[in-house]
């Protein structure tokens, strides 16, 4: 009779999960009891929240004062304007109630703590709510504004990695949890402006002409950064030669990129999206690392499959696994059967 009622209520977490890929595999996670969680009391918890207060103002505060610091060494610099011959951007293009509803229809039905309404509500009511969503939307576009009550956000502190000290600040990176309508507003505007990419090629004959290129353009882009208040992390870069055998035994004397000042070891392989890009673009590191989790998901349900129906089985293995093949599948097409 427990077991069967453990059954239940296991099944009935996984139920409510559906649709929700991390949701479905934390609750996945807790049947395992993988994760021993660390609890804290009152005291604690507000000794942490002032230690991550002052931890982050601080932050911001000495990143403020270093862009301050490097614009007074160095001269302002004025960006020539380029002429233009393709369509110009004069104002963004409308968004539409239909554009809203199937927006809300998309997002996971996990709620904020900052939302006034539940995620279920908005979602259950689209043709009620898209409309003032809409409205909203076209409004930020159209004044170059985000509404003010919409800018508050819940921070939650995450460790880097697994390992690191927890009782330091530095360890941890702040996750901003914004409300259900911000997230919608933020998508609605992201689906909107282009990505701008430089790609660069260069002769193996020549590599000196071509890293001086690519290092003035990421200087010019530092000085904008800075003109606007931002900072640039170059030491948080990766460099990444692809081309032939040939060429790059030619470049095999390069072992760092000079970045903004850092010099940046050249590396073997780099994630980008979640694709393992290798020097020659075989993909071999990519399809070896989505083989590893997709093992390692496997043996995780097979713990817990006992307590599973075929339907919730079949879910977490569409939702754990095939997910991850599925995903940037088509970098592997023309890949030899080896890597495959």
């Amino acid at each position: 009779m427990q077991r069967s009622a453990d059954q239940h209520h296991d099944v009935t977490q996984l139920q409510q999960a559906s649709g929700d890929i991390r949701a479905t595999w934390r609750t996945a996670q807790s049947l395992l009891h993988s994760r021993q969680k660390v609890i804290y009391d009152d005291s604690e918890c507000a000794d942490l929240v002032g230690k991550f207060n002052l931890f982050f103002v601080d932050k911001v505060r000495r990143i403020r004062d270093n862009i301050a610091s490097m614009l007074k060494q160095s001269s302002p610099r004025v960006f020539a304007a380029r002429p233009h011959t393709g369509p110009e951007l004069s104002d963004f293009q409308p968004v539409t109630i239909d554009e809203v509803q199937k927006l809300l229809a998309s997002i996971p039905r996990k709620t904020s703590p900052l939302d006034v309404l539940s995620v279920s509500l908005l979602k259950d009511c689209a043709e009620v709510f898209a409309p003032a969503i809409t409205t909203l939307a076209n409004l930020s576009l159209q004044t170059g504004k985000f509404p003010a009550r919409f800018k508050s956000v819940q921070v939650l502190p995450l460790l880097k990695n697994a390992g690191l000290d927890r009782s330091l600040p530095v360890n941890y990176r702040p996750i901003s949890n914004l409300s259900t309508v911000s997230k919608v507003l933020k998508k609605l505007a992201l689906a909107r402006p282009d990505d701008t990419q430089l790609h660069l090629a260069m002769r193996v004959d020549n590599t000196a002409a071509g890293l001086s290129i690519l290092a003035a353009c990421i200087t010019d882009v530092k000085q904008w950064y800075m003109q606007n208040g931002l900072q640039l992390n170059p030491d948080k870069s990766e460099a990444l030669f692809v081309g032939t055998v040939t060429q790059l035994r030619a470049v095999s004397s390069l072992k760092s990129v000079s970045v903004a000042d850092v010099d940046l070891p050249v590396a073997d392989s780099m994630r980008v999206l979640g694709v393992i890009l290798d020097r020659r673009l075989t993909f071999d590191n990519h399809a070896s690392a989505v083989a590893r989790s997709c093992n390692y998901h496997a043996r995780a349900i097979r713990h817990i499959r006992h307590l599973l129906m075929l339907d919730l089985a079949q879910m977490l293995a569409c939702s754990l696994i095939l997910s991850r093949i599925d995903y940037c599948n088509s970098v592997l097409h023309g890949a030899p059967c080896s890597t495959i």
